[in-house]
């Protein structure tokens, strides 16, 4: 039981570290066309801590102003490429840290369906407990 609840706190911080990261590139207006899982690599440098380097820079561009529809078009990426092994509470927890709301309002709960929608599109089919083999 302790173990379970040192990898449930482990994967907690990992994904609030992982939004701060992704949160970070559009504070710095900096967008990334092909942003994927296949395109991020994490590096673990401390106990619970991790670093997070974004590949395929041919693709990243720097702007004044990222729009809702990058940041969009982000999120379905990265929901559609992450592993089946990040939950639906995985990915909420996710939006939830890179939006800085505890709670989601309507409107988050919008985004959230517009973003399952354009993940869909991607031809991505999460089910929990499922590979995407």
């Amino acid at each position: 039981e302790h173990k379970s609840n040192n990898i449930a706190v482990r994967r907690k911080l990992f994904i609030e570290s992982f939004s701060r990261s992704f949160k970070g590139l559009h504070k710095a207006n900096v967008y990334h066309a092909d942003l994927k899982g296949g395109n991020i690599l994490v590096k673990e440098i401390g106990e619970n801590k991790w670093e997070f380097f974004y590949l395929d820079l041919d693709t990243v561009s720097f702007k004044k102003v990222i729009t809702e529809s990058e940041i969009m078009k982000n999120l379905a990426q990265l929901n559609a490429s992450l592993p089946n092994d990040f939950s639906f509470s995985d990915r909420v927890r996710f939006f939830k840290n890179y939006t800085g709301r505890g709670k989601l309002t309507q409107y988050d709960k919008l985004l959230i369906r517009k973003v399952v929608k354009a993940s869909i599109k991607r031809n991505h089919f999460w089910k929990p407990g499922e590979s995407k083999n």
